[in-house]
């Protein structure tokens, strides 16, 4: 019996009705695929020109304050106010640093997109960089409470140490952007025999169910909070990169009781037993 299904399933057509009947089964699923693939491209052209404008935005607003505070900076220094020319340098190079981040943002699309995201990897002690990564992360959110959990014992991964630095300011970044000041952010460590896993926890607005699968999809943005919150909404689309080439993973979900906890992993450096 199944020597005679396999036949009738591969025999060709004898008739011209039977080679017809194909002919337009073939063509309807061809029509269908290019259907597909065009609801897909006017999906992805309309998703690119809301980034541009995003992106023109986001760029401008740092522009037009580093204009201002120059022009004020200017003034200033030629009445000879020191304090008020302090205050004024010190807003630029705010505004300078967030035009850099957007940039960068930039320049690393463009580098996944074509899989020439440099990195350079060395072994590293996670406790030992942690320590020394910190007061960055503080001086990153000084409105936040920023807690640190170091793993147990030391953990030795291989890592690109300024790519996951890239990963953590991104990640406490947004969990500050998303929650009340003053409020708790954690940073949590553990480990098993492979993996080195981190946990950055906030208490802030969370994420919505039918979002959770989408938020490291590139050009992505909740348009519930969009109008409220500025940026790219591509740094955990660049993230998700940078996980992904160090070997790991990395997935979002709800905290509890409030917030969203964005969990990544690392794989274990294995350390060979003496003979």
């Amino acid at each position: 019996m199944t020597e005679a299904i396999e036949f009738f399933k591969s025999a060709r057509p004898t008739t011209p009705y039977e080679k017809l009947k194909l002919r337009n089964t073939t063509l309807n699923k061809q029509a269908l695929a290019m259907d597909e693939e065009l609801k897909q491209s006017r999906l992805l052209d309309q998703k690119k020109n809301e980034f541009i404008s995003i992106a023109s935005h986001e760029l401008k607003t740092p522009l037009t304050s580093i204009m201002a505070f120059t022009k004020l900076a200017l003034k200033t220094g030629a009445t000879g106010d020191s304090a008020k020319t302090q205050r004024y340098l010190e807003k630029i190079d705010h505004q300078v640093s967030k035009l850099h981040l957007l940039i960068q943002q930039l320049l690393d699309i463009s580098k996944i997109e074509s899989g020439k995201l440099d990195f350079h990897m060395q072994d590293q002690g996670w406790n030992g960089y942690m320590q020394e990564l910190f007061p960055v992360l503080e001086h990153l959110v000084p409105s936040h409470r920023l807690l640190w959990q170091p793993c147990l014992t030391e953990v030795q991964v291989r890592m690109d140490a300024l790519r996951i630095e890239q990963v953590l300011t991104n990640l406490v970044g947004n969990a500050a952007k998303y929650s009340n000041p003053d409020t708790q952010i954690d940073i949590d460590c553990s480990s098993d025999a492979d993996n080195l896993t981190i946990c950055v926890r906030d208490q802030g607005i969370g994420i919505s169910p039918e979002n959770m699968s989408s938020i490291f999809e590139k050009y992505f943005r909740d348009q519930t909070v969009a109008g409220k919150y500025s940026g790219f909404g591509m740094g955990l689309y660049i993230t998700s990169g940078i996980i992904k080439e160090h070997n790991g993973t990395i997935r979002a979900e709800k905290n509890e009781p409030a917030g969203s906890a964005f969990t990544f992993t690392l794989p274990r450096l294995k350390v060979a037993m003496p003979a």
